[in-house]
């Protein structure tokens, strides 16, 4: 008998839950979906991008081809001084050399065009976003390199990444405006 208390109780338990109004099942609405980007940590030893650029020469074949024809620069990171070792610079290894040379080619474009040359507002826009593109890739194949660092070997962080493509604009612009120097300073051709 105990045993058919305990069914009958369970019985009316459940029927009691089913027939309750939250009870029901209720369609559930979609929750939003927020991707989430978690940086790579950075490494605690960070470098910062030096270089050695060239002085800019003005070739026969003109002004712009003088500018596109300038070597890209020699670019290295250095790794400050710290506790257990001094202050080091590194060669960036072989694989860097195509992305940061693509970066040049895009920065003295960019350069070139607002310098020497007059473009309406949509054009200079679509400029900026073409070298915001191109800087974006060329970031994202930096941060792939594996590089020898002080501590052991490790992959380009993103900041040192974006100070080895601002190094290349700042450079870039100094070619352009030495250019433009150049260019101010030619001597005008008479008749």
């Amino acid at each position: 008998m105990p045993k058919d208390k305990c069914r009958q109780c369970i019985l009316a338990l459940l029927l009691v839950l089913a027939l309750s109004p939250g009870a029901r099942l209720q369609p559930q609405q979609p929750q939003p979906v927020t991707p989430t980007v978690i940086p790579s940590p950075k490494p605690t030893l960070q470098a910062t991008a030096d270089g050695e650029l060239q002085p800019f020469k003005l070739m026969g074949k003109g002004v712009r081809a003088s500018v596109f024809a300038h070597p890209v620069p020699n670019v290295y990171l250095v790794f400050p001084a710290s506790q257990n070792s001094p202050k080091m610079t590194i060669e960036l290894p072989p694989e860097a050399k195509k992305p940061l040379s693509d970066c040049w080619k895009a920065e003295l474009e960019y350069y070139f065009k607002s310098g020497f040359e007059s473009r309406p507002l949509d054009k200079r826009i679509q400029d900026s976003y073409a070298l915001g593109r191109a800087n974006m890739s060329v970031l994202s194949r930096l941060e792939r390199i594996e590089i020898n660092t002080p501590n052991g070997k490790r992959k380009i962080s993103g900041d040192e990444a974006g100070d080895l493509v601002k190094f290349m604009a700042q450079s870039a612009q100094q070619i352009v405006e030495q250019a433009k120097e150049s260019k101010r300073l030619m001597p005008v051709a008479k008749n």
